[in-house]
């Protein structure tokens, strides 16, 4: 058997496992958890673009596709949000801050890599 096949088959039984595991758990757990619609837009906003970038590069779409999936989930139950998170000021500061800056180191990236 090929080496690569047998490493790929071991990783899809693992993750089936540890899947299977999961859901099992979360059937006997008394108390259920709602699912957070908006993580799921906001996780869908941030794979688009990657999966965009990932394939361009490489020709992988899978992180096109799951985001696309995550968007359309959060989009679909937008009723179910539930009420916005109110951030104290000095955090609110300090996340403007961080996302400047990735921003900056974002864009000085795209420079350099398109020049």
């Amino acid at each position: 058997m090929n080496t690569n096949l047998s490493i790929n088959l071991f990783i899809l039984i693992g993750l089936m496992v540890i899947g299977l595991v999961f859901v099992l758990y979360s059937q006997f757990k008394k108390e259920k958890i709602k699912p957070n619609y908006r993580l799921f837009f906001i996780f869908g906003m941030t794979w688009v673009p990657l999966g965009v970038v990932f394939y361009n590069t490489t020709r992988n779409i899978g992180f096109l596709i799951m985001g696309v999936i995550f968007l359309i989930i959060g989009l679909i139950n937008k009723d179910k949000w539930g009420e916005t998170v109110i951030v104290n000021p000095q955090k609110r500061k300090l996340l403007i801050g961080l996302i400047l800056t990735g921003l900056l180191v974002l864009i000085t990236f795209l420079l350099k890599y398109f020049r």
